[in-house]
């Protein structure tokens, strides 16, 4: 392996960059909600609990990846408890810095996604449940990145106005995690766990991230039209949003890793 690809593999398979994203958009909701970010307990807390949770769940899931994953996975690996001890003991400290309402919040998306992955019997895990893995990624990002950095600025605001938010971005994440289950299509049917791609077909899959992303971009213009979100911030969610469009259109059985676990890769 190239040097450079073991620095990208790294990162990728580290969890850095989806705890950076996961950061970037509690930080999104907070300005635009006319709020300015900061470095404290709220910011610590969602890059570390987030990387603890995917750090848990790479961990518990490596057995059922492919030979050619667990080859890329392999230099990362020897990593992976210090990362989620390290990242825990993060998470832990600040979620005692959160304001009370947020601790509720930030607990709740907490026991979700570790719950994500606890056996319900045998042969099956609850992200296994058929078609339940994507809804219930798309519920726990928007807990985590729309009401707990509202919560914690204990303006969560009118309920309509949040809940609008809420549902712009838990379709938006919708969409973005639909490239990983056609990615996984062979591995999970392999191990019978039915995501969507499975139970409808890879066409009805596509279909449907790409209606997705258009109904976010519909109740963000219901947002501005309510006053709720200036112009500035509907460009930049509109940009963001089309841009994901396009990386889901350009979604096949042949990308490689990289395209689906960083976008801009191929």
């Amino acid at each position: 392996m190239h040097w450079t690809d073991r620095y990208v593999h790294t990162l990728i398979y580290s969890h850095i960059w989806v705890a950076g994203a996961a950061t970037a958009l509690g930080w999104q909701t907070l300005i635009l909600n006319h709020h300015t970010p900061a470095c404290d307990g709220l910011t610590i807390y969602l890059f570390s609990g987030t990387m603890m949770a995917y750090s848990l769940q790479r961990w518990f899931g490596m057995s059922v990846l492919s030979d050619h994953r667990q080859n890329l996975i392999g230099p990362v690996r020897q990593w992976w408890p210090w990362m989620v001890a390290i990242s825990g003991i993060a998470a832990l400290t600040s979620f005692f810095q959160l304001s009370p309402s947020a601790k509720w919040v930030g607990l709740l998306a907490g026991i979700l996604s570790i719950v994500y992955i606890v056996p319900i019997n045998t042969h099956q895990r609850i992200r296994d449940i058929p078609g339940l893995k994507i809804f219930l990624i798309s519920i726990v990002w928007a807990l985590a990145t729309v009401i707990l950095p509202l919560a914690q600025v204990t303006d969560p605001g009118d309920f309509f106005q949040t809940g609008a938010l809420f549902c712009s971005r838990a379709l938006f994440i919708f969409a973005i995690t639909l490239p990983f289950d056609l990615r996984d299509e062979e591995a999970d049917s392999r191990h019978r766990t039915l995501t969507l791609p499975l139970l409808l077909g890879w066409e009805k899959c596509l279909k449907i991230g790409l209606i997705a992303p258009g109904c976010s971009i519909l109740i963000d213009s219901l947002r501005l039209i309510q006053g709720w979100i200036d112009w500035y911030g509907w460009w930049g969610n509109s940009l963001t949003i089309l841009l994901a469009s396009w990386m889901l259109f350009r979604t096949n059985r042949n990308r490689s890793e990289r395209f689906s676990d960083c976008g801009w890769m191929d």
